[in-house]
């Protein structure tokens, strides 16, 4: 992609950009306002709790079976990037750019799983994420 091609899509995705942005700060201001016209004030401790019920309870087996997961998937994905690559006779650019999506997509899954497992173990040792 040259320069221009980039700033024709920049051009393109900033209103887009902007809307969401401005849609995001109307509904901010309607739920804070409602909050504060109602007496809502109890509103953030609610929230708070939420967040340490689910940090304390829920996100450790939500990490600890997305690493397993992600192991999962990335087995047969890796089974499948080896045979194109075994298989490949060095000719077809197109199994080789086929099996390098899949490797890659396989390297991305195995780093996520590396840090769902350090996260778990920073966790079970008491440190705050």
């Amino acid at each position: 992609m040259n320069s221009r091609e980039i700033k024709k899509a920049n051009r393109w995705a900033l209103p887009k950009f902007l809307l969401v942005v401005m849609l995001a700060a109307v509904f901010g201001g309607v739920v804070g306002s409602f909050c504060a016209r109602y007496g809502l004030n109890v509103f953030s401790a609610r929230i708070k709790t939420a967040g340490t019920y689910f940090g304390l309870y829920i996100a450790p087996w939500a990490l600890a079976a997305m690493a397993v997961l992600n192991s999962v998937v990335a087995l047969p994905l890796y089974r499948q990037g080896k045979r194109l690559l075994s298989d490949w006779d060095g000719e077809d650019e197109g199994v080789s750019a086929v099996a390098e999506e899949k490797l890659s997509c396989v390297i991305w899954l195995v780093n996520q799983t590396a840090y769902y497992r350090e996260t778990i173990r920073l966790s079970r040792a008491g440190n705050q994420i």
